[in-house]
């Protein structure tokens, strides 16, 4: 396959999120005046001050519960996925988990 390069125009940008993948939609008119729709996958991410950090774990180390409109099971995955990508460890306490943010 050989690579063209041509000046292209974005007319308009969206993006759409599931819950197994989030994705950026490009769409535009290429010099040669014809359309195109670029559709690129995206894992999202953000950064926290380290001033903030201490406040990211308090809200993690809170019962998410309360702090969402999510049930149970929503949280337990979430967390789930969290943990498997190395973001966040949990710690069994009795019959709860605390949720620690890794460094």
């Amino acid at each position: 396959m050989t690579a063209i390069s041509m000046k292209a125009y974005v007319v308009n940008i969206s993006a759409s999120a599931d819950e197994n993948k989030t994705e950026i939609q490009l769409f535009g008119r290429l010099e040669n005046q014809k359309s195109f729709a670029a559709i690129i996958p995206f894992t999202p991410y953000f950064y926290l001050k380290e001033s903030d950090l201490q406040k990211a774990k308090n809200v993690l180390n809170n019962t998410a519960i309360e702090k969402t409109n999510l049930n149970k099971v929503k949280i337990t995955r979430i967390l789930d996925s969290l943990e498997s990508l190395g973001f966040i460890e949990r710690k069994r306490r009795g019959m709860t988990n605390i949720v620690m943010i890794k460094n």
